[in-house]
């Protein structure tokens, strides 16, 4: 649950914010529909994105995984907050609106984009993790498809607009920080432990089968006997 919500939610938030690249440079005055205004959004969103993978690389083992998911979940809920708010104003800030929502894409990188799809590696012992991460990258597509078709109906929306997203956006990444905390955890016993406890408890549990199947037995001879 933990897992693939948190993984859900996330996704909503960023295949949305990826529609967002023609909306900002059309903010900034690059509206024409030219070379440079490929140029320039394929730039725009390798500036936003790439560095905060290259820090979430560097401090993952370092920073923990659910750590590191938690703090990027609470700075793009306050700083979506921020830009809902402030949204008529910023609107007219160009550059100030480019840094906070860069920022927004920093820390989606330098937290759940990174983090959702390497916990489940470290959630879950070797015979079940393929069907557990296959699971949870299932449950997400159903994120992705709700961010990519609600958010062109959210700003049509004239009640609605970019603050309205923006309310969204940190609503949803706000739920997620509760979620991460309770129902997600870092692997720190090493997948040799884990496995080896997965198995003491799976054979536990045969175990415990074999000695319950022993005892209806014995209870139906011990019937059949009596009659």
């Amino acid at each position: 649950m933990g897992m693939a919500g948190t993984w859900f939610l996330f996704d909503i938030v960023y295949y949305s914010q990826n529609l967002f690249s023609a909306s900002i440079l059309k903010i900034v005055g690059l509206s024409n529909s030219s070379l440079q205004q490929v140029m320039n959004e394929v730039a725009f969103v390798l500036l936003m994105t790439l560095p905060g993978y290259f820090v979430a690389v560097y401090a993952i083992n370092r920073l923990g995984r659910k750590k590191m998911q938690l703090q990027g979940f609470f700075f793009m809920a306050t700083l979506c907050l921020i830009m809902a708010i402030f949204w008529d104003n910023l609107k007219n800030q160009s550059i100030l609106f480019i840094i906070m929502y860069g920022l927004t894409l920093f820390f989606s990188n330098f937290g759940p984009n990174m983090s959702t799809f390497v916990l489940p590696t470290d959630m879950f012992s070797t015979p079940i993790r393929s069907t557990y991460h296959s699971i949870s990258t299932a449950t997400v597509k159903a994120g992705a498809a709700i961010g990519s078709f609600g958010f062109s109906i959210w700003i049509e929306n004239e009640s609605y607009g970019y603050s309205g997203v923006f309310y969204t956006f940190a609503a949803i990444s706000a739920i997620s920080i509760p979620l991460t905390c309770f129902c997600v955890h870092d692997n720190t016993k090493g997948i040799r432990e884990m496995d080896a406890e997965f198995y003491q408890r799976l054979n536990g549990s045969r175990q415990q089968r074999c000695i319950n199947t022993s005892r209806t037995i014995e209870m139906m001879i011990f019937i059949n006997v009596d009659n």
